[in-house]
């Protein structure tokens, strides 16, 4: 509810002049209940951290193992809040505020982009069929190798029923693993990013770039990463059709190359082709992580369930193998006062000002595989 509300009031506030939206803020709904739970969370957080100052263990979570000099916990919690305790100044230590609005900042950047991110993937998996029997069978392979057969595979990787990962895996432990999946993710994101424009920057010191142009500080940059995403001078004639293994293919092709193996993975970052990450030191540094997620999500779905579009006019409402609904526009209400499809049957994104988003109207039918 954070996120939206944050996205909510940011949107009532941008009706009104900037000179009246100090005032304005105090009257929006979205925002002042921003404010309470801004004050819940500071409850919460206060009463973890001053646990954890003391060295005392809150419900289990942590194992005390020592103190720094300035006195703060050591404990492997393993969680965000204690690796950002960890990395402050002593003397910001008990500044509950700043701890507090970094949570809720993490929280808003990265829960509602990866469930977009799952929710757009499986629209496309509905909408296009075609790719449910590759997929299904490059993921029970992958089962299969990991952990169906028994042993000591079994136990590094997967059962039937639970995934779960290795201990100290790292960060990449899936990234180049199931690559036609990690395709299809990829194509996905490409259709849907979560904007038109993303590698926004803040310019604090003047500057002339190469062709003459003068940029002066102050000025906020960004980059129509959609633009590049749909550029066929970068994907080719076909740059505005989804092509779910259009990044395999390119894997395939650029194995031989020095970082070939890389190049076009899910979280692979580009100046020139990918920039939905980001890009350099302040590209996306949860992208892995996400990767995972929105991996393993699709492969439990894609190992227990069928998946497709409504019906529509008495049939079946998937569609062909074209384009992604990356930027149509729409996702605005249909004669019916439902959400609408794109040319593919797919269920059209919203586009709010800069921001994509997917359909919260559209619906998909799922049923588990064997008829149960």
């Amino acid at each position: 509810m954070y996120t939206a509300e944050v996205f909510g009031g940011a949107r009532e506030l941008r009706k009104y002049h900037p000179l009246l939206r100090p005032v304005i803020q105090y009257f929006v709904p979205a925002l002042r209940t921003l404010k309470y739970r801004e004050a819940k969370a500071y409850e919460l957080v206060a009463s973890i951290a001053a646990a954890r100052n003391d060295g005392l263990s809150l419900h289990g979570w942590e194992k005390e193992v020592g103190r720094e000099k300035e006195g703060r916990n050591r404990g492997k919690v393993g969680d965000m809040l204690d690796w950002f305790r960890h990395n402050i100044l002593a003397s910001d230590l008990e500044n509950r505020e700043r701890q507090v609005k970094f949570q809720l900042a993490l929280s808003m950047v990265s829960i509602h982009t990866t469930s977009m991110s799952a929710t757009h993937a499986i629209f496309d998996l509905a909408a296009r069929p075609e790719y449910l029997d590759p997929l299904r069978k490059e993921v029970l392979g992958f089962i299969k190798d990991k952990g169906g057969g028994g042993g000591g595979a079994a136990r590094e990787g997967m059962d039937r029923r639970r995934l779960r990962m290795p201990r100290n895996s790292g960060p990449l432990h899936l990234s180049g693993m199931m690559p036609r999946l990690d395709s299809f993710m990829k194509e996905s994101l490409r259709c849907n990013p979560p904007g038109m424009v993303q590698f926004a920057r803040k310019i604090y010191k003047p500057f002339t770039l190469s062709d003459g142009t003068f940029i002066s500080a102050g000025t906020r940059l960004g980059v129509a990463a959609n633009t590049i995403n749909k550029d066929p001078s970068v994907y080719g004639p076909n740059a505005d059709k989804f092509d779910g293994f259009r990044f395999y293919d390119m894997r395939k092709k650029e194995e031989n190359e020095e970082g070939g193996d890389t190049k076009s993975l899910f979280t692979s970052t580009s100046p020139t082709t990918s920039l939905t990450f980001g890009y350099g030191k302040h590209a996306c540094p949860g992208r892995f992580f996400a990767a995972n997620e929105i991996k393993i999500l699709l492969v439990v779905f894609l190992r227990d369930y069928e998946v497709r579009m409504p019906l529509q006019d008495g049939k079946d409402g998937s569609g062909g193998s074209g384009g992604g609904g990356g930027d149509g526009g729409g996702g605005d209400d249909d004669d019916d006062g439902g959400p609408t499809r794109d040319e593919d049957g797919r269920w059209e994104n919203i586009v709010d000002g800069m921001s994509i988003l997917c359909n919260f109207g559209g619906e998909v039918e799922v049923r588990r595989r064997g008829g149960g």
